[in-house]
């Protein structure tokens, strides 16, 4: 690309060699991310340019600033705009200057500050390139280095042209007490929006009777931080990290590592009461980018498929007996769902389930949310809703038996199978009256699951259907209905 300088040029300064009282030079070195988990949606959607003030990072870098003895100004540029000033923190590794005071300027009006760090053409008014090399600083000129002559400051030229896209930045500039004269490292920490990450998974489902999947996990990491991060040593953190508030994108670029060996994954850690995956080597991200970098090796793990009827809500939380008629769901949704044990350590994300059609391609069959999973926890997936199977439930009867304190009432579910192949079906009911309950009769074998759950296992057959017929009593104790209506 090309930019335009804001003057006409006059005269050319070819070889001007800048000395340290001339100018401001502050060139970065690797950088190092801790990029926080991201569980938004504004880093990874298609929706918007620009930055994005979400995601969280802090970031740890080193400077270098060519110092006079005494009191001066110096500039640090090419900073993330979306830094968040109170996290700012500076330091003297080697005791050489000290800080009286910085400030934080926000992103100039001059695209060159974009281009600090990067290898440019600057071009002459007669269109011809009269110098190449890294740019170093902007400030009264522009200062560029290169291996035959060394530190250039050129005050006048037309045009800068680079194969980088400049992104912007703040600069810092402070004022120091410098003890010495020469190069003084800085070291710079500080936290910054625009940078998130967040897992995602792709199960593949083999073919056969036997339900197994093949596991990816990758690290997806969204940069909408206004900057380029090259070269950078990048710690990923799961777990839910509280931040104080008041303390959908459309990448140019998607880049997907390739599958990567055991040994080129990243290092587990515990941070606190944190996991931290740690990348084994640097990495590019590029402004306005998605990366996906893989969190493990693809591991096979048996799982399991079944169908499921939940046929409505409980009665927790009730506070005495329902005797009148309550609605129910006379449609409830048949679920296809999937479960397996995690095999190891799973940071919360997003699994996409996928399966090979007949001609081998892979199709979606459902993607949901995953929660932090410690490993050897279950998973228990919810994939969608069968079109070949459907449900509908009815109530059949109610008696009320006010002497004995009791209640009786009786469901029919009907499940009906389109498809070509018989299912299994686990019907989920919910008893709603009262939490004093049991199934007394049921042409099906009732299983309680708990204090607020009954379930039954229903064949289907291909193209039938099956009726579970089922009936629950409910007691109560006296005191338990209002005003001595027991």
């Amino acid at each position: 690309m090309s930019l335009r300088a804001t003057r006409r040029p006059l005269s050319i300064a070819l070889a001007l060699l800048c000395t340290a009282s001339a100018m401001s030079v502050a060139a970065a070195r690797e950088p190092g991310l801790t990029i926080y988990r991201d569980t938004g949606n504004a880093l990874f959607s298609a929706t918007a340019d620009g930055t994005v003030d979400s995601g969280y990072a802090m970031v740890n870098e080193d400077r270098s600033l060519p110092l006079q003895s005494g009191l001066q100004t110096q500039r640090i540029d090419s900073l993330p705009p979306l830094l968040d000033p109170q996290t700012l923190s500076l330091q003297s590794p080697d005791g050489a200057w000290t800080l009286r005071s910085s400030q934080l300027l926000p992103p100039s009006g001059n695209p060159a500050l974009a281009l600090l760090g990067k290898r440019v053409d600057v071009i002459g008014d007669n269109g011809q390139v009269i110098a190449q090399g890294t740019v170093l600083s902007s400030q009264n000129g522009l200062a560029i280095k290169d291996a035959v002559n060394g530190i250039m400051l050129i005050q006048h030229y037309a045009a800068i042209r680079s194969p980088s896209v400049p992104a912007g930045g703040a600069s810092l500039q402070l004022a120091l007490d410098a003890h010495r004269a020469g190069a003084a490292p800085v070291a710079l920490s500080y936290a910054t929006h625009g940078l998130g990450w967040r897992a995602v998974y792709q199960a593949r489902l083999s073919g056969g009777d036997r339900c197994s999947l093949q596991l990816d996990a990758q690290a997806s990491i969204g940069n909408r931080s206004g900057r380029d991060w090259q070269h950078v040593r990048v710690d990923l953190i799961a777990g839910t990290v509280n931040l104080d508030a008041e303390a959908g994108v459309r990448p140019v670029m998607f880049r997907a590592m390739a599958k990567a060996s055991s040994d080129s994954l990243p290092e587990q850690s515990a941070l606190d009461a944190y996991r931290r995956y740690r990348l084994p080597a640097e990495v590019d991200l590029p402004d306005q980018s998605i990366t996906q970098l893989p969190l493990y090796p693809a591991q096979t793990i048996a799982c399991q498929r079944s169908i499921q009827v939940d046929l409505g809500s409980s009665a927790i939380g009730r506070q005495q007996p329902e005797l009148g008629n309550y609605p129910i769901n006379e449609s409830p949704a048949v679920e296809t769902r999937l479960e397996f044990t995690a095999p190891v350590n799973l940071p919360a994300g997003t699994i996409y389930v996928k399966t090979a059609d007949s001609d081998g391609r892979q199709q979606l069959l459902g993607s949901s949310r995953l929660s932090d999973t410690a490993a050897a926890q279950p998973i228990e997936l919810t994939l969608g809703q069968s079109f070949q199977l459907t449900a509908r439930q009815q109530r059949l009867a109610s008696h009320i038996d006010r002497a004995r304190r009791q209640l009786d009432e009786q469901f029919q579910v009907t499940v009906d199978n389109a498809g070509s192949s018989g299912s299994q079906v686990r019907i989920l009911a919910h008893p709603q009256r009262w939490s004093n309950w049991t199934v007394i009769d049921s042409n099906a074998r009732a299983i309680k699951d708990g204090p607020s759950q009954t379930s039954f296992q229903l064949k289907v057959p291909a193209h039938g259907q099956t009726v579970l017929k089922y009936t629950i009593r409910y007691q109560w104790q006296v005191g338990d209905l209002p005003n001595g209506s027991n």
